[in-house]
């Protein structure tokens, strides 16, 4: 009934937050997944996608960068269970 998030402290409707949450992640796996598909690069993914990286990636040195999602999808669409997992 309750939750705090640790950069917005508490979150109203905490379930809705969630499952708005869960809905933007599977659509947005979604659509990196078919700009793979349709050989995008990952930099015009990022750009597309999820509006560019934010200075962190260059502050964290690639470690909170947004084209690490992009590779993620990239790295288990080219894995041989890939099929195991739906967006």
């Amino acid at each position: 009934s309750r939750m705090f998030d640790a950069h917005r402290g508490l979150v109203d409707h905490p379930v809705a937050a969630i499952d708005a949450k869960v809905r933007w992640l599977g659509d947005t796996l979604g659509e990196i997944e078919r700009r793979v598909t349709g050989g995008w690069s990952d930099r015009a993914i990022v750009r597309r996608v999820l509006g560019g990286e934010e200075i962190a990636a260059v502050v964290s040195f690639g470690d909170y960068a947004r084209r690490n999602l992009v590779r993620a999808v990239r790295r288990h669409m080219s894995s041989p269970d890939a099929s195991a997992v739906h967006w």
